[in-house]
């Protein structure tokens, strides 16, 4: 199962984009240790959020890494969130042979990638037309690992548009899982500048709306690291999704059993997205800009960030 999206067609192509010769080696980011060879499916993402203003930034890319026989299936997508608008900027997929590396992001069309030393992806290029933007990982922050061999690392990091530079955090994740068996839940990330960050990847499907997730997540306050195994995620308003004809959240309350992580978000902007499905009831894929107030550790922060929210 490839990206889904509405109003949104294939662009760019397999070719290489300018610049970047025929033959030219694919350098590939560092495979994170303990990740299985050959999972069936690798979902990728590099997703930037900015620092905390007036008018938020968040700039998620997503890859996914599918087999199909001898090849692999590379579709990649692209969205620009600001001000709580949103854009589709990319959907294309590639075809290359099968690897025993599928987590790497592989550059070509409008997609150019220059690395660094060990690897490391120092920028992610989009140009297609008057469209164009960079997104750079900077300074390493903190990085949090499951056993199921999924991966979150956080840096500090930039957005480049023709017009300037913002500054923010990039969130480099990494989710393996397969198609015949349980498909992968929520994720989100929640900020306050540098005072304090949370991740939470949710740890399996809801058994219906209005009973809570159970998400297991990370923090990093005052520089300070901390997991959380446990932390239930419930939606206490949604609305109703009629193209899907599902509901979804736009509320959501956060508590871990102990209290030490707790809190409340709101949406102030989706990009909503539909599925293929046989039934009425149909897939959703969306992103919520969220902000809202968390406490961690009795310490309260006024967050903003972004929920990735998935119904299969």
């Amino acid at each position: 199962m490839g990206f889904l999206f509405l109003g949104l067609p294939a662009c760019g192509g397999e070719g290489e984009a300018p610049g970047i010769p025929e033959d030219a080696p694919v350098t590939p980011t560092p495979s994170p240790s303990g990740v299985p060879t050959d999972p069936e499916v690798q979902d990728r993402g590099l997703v930037f959020l900015s620092l905390p203003s007036d008018s938020s930034i968040v700039v998620p890319w997503l890859f996914r890494t599918r087999r199909q026989g001898d090849l692999a299936l590379r579709d990649r997508a692209l969205w620009l969130g600001r001000g709580g608008g949103w854009e589709a900027l990319l959907r294309d997929t590639l075809q290359t042979p099968v690897t025993n590396s599928p987590w790497r992001i592989i550059p070509g069309g409008p997609v150019r990638l220059v690395v660094g030393r060990d690897d490391a992806v120092e920028r992610l290029l989009f140009q297609e037309g008057p469209r164009e933007l960079e997104v750079a990982p900077g300074e390493f922050l903190a990085e949090w690992g499951n056993p199921d061999g999924s991966t979150f690392r956080l840096h500090r990091g930039t957005v480049t548009f023709p017009s300037g530079a913002v500054e923010g955090f990039v969130l480099d994740l990494l989710r393996l899982w397969s198609e015949d068996g349980e498909h992968p839940g929520d994720w989100m990330i929640l900020h306050s500048g540098d005072g304090a960050q949370l991740i939470l990847e949710e740890r399996g499907p809801l058994a219906s709306p209005r009973s809570p997730g159970r998400f297991r997540g990370w923090s990093r306050v005052a520089f300070q690291q901390q997991p959380w195994p446990e932390v239930e995620v419930a939606w206490e308003e949604v609305r109703a999704f009629e193209p899907a004809r599902r509901d979804i959240p736009v509320e959501w309350r956060l508590a871990s059993p102990g209290g030490e992580v707790e809190g409340t978000l709101q949406t102030v902007g989706s990009h909503l997205a539909v599925g293929a499905g046989e039934g009425p009831i149909l897939p959703v894929f969306a992103f919520f800009q969220v902000d809202g107030e968390i406490r961690i550790m009795g310490e309260g922060f006024q967050v903003e960030g972004l929920v990735r929210h998935l119904q299969w």
